[in-house]
């Protein structure tokens, strides 16, 4: 490689782990994932750091929906085999259930 490309990668490089430094720092960035089936949540309990993305599946054979209890999110209607997810910007404790079938409670701890 003649010296300039060098330089030139060598800078790609230091950039692209600075920005996932940056990241790490922030927190969070993870993905994790609650299934509907049967009629439940699972898991019903889930930890995560702030900044971390829940992504809600509905594997059941009705349809569903993700509402929280204190309003902080919403989810529209979820045909069986669609997804939708949220990103928890905020520690605390985000109780939700089924709009459609208010027994199906869960629970994500941002922490």
């Amino acid at each position: 490689m003649s010296r300039p490309w060098c330089r030139i990668l060598a800078l790609a490089v230091v950039l692209a782990a600075g920005t996932v430094t940056a990241a790490q720092a922030r927190g969070g960035g993870a993905t994790a994932r609650v299934s509907i089936s049967g009629r439940a949540f699972s898991p019903a309990r889930l930890t995560i750091g702030v900044g971390d993305t829940v992504v809600f599946s509905n594997e059941d054979d009705f349809d569903h929906s993700i509402v929280a209890d204190d309003g902080s999110f919403a989810s529209p209607p979820l045909n069986p085999g669609r997804s939708w997810s949220h990103r928890f910007a905020k520690a605390g404790t985000y109780r939700y259930s089924c709009r459609l079938h208010p027994r199906e409670k869960g629970i994500i701890v941002v922490d």
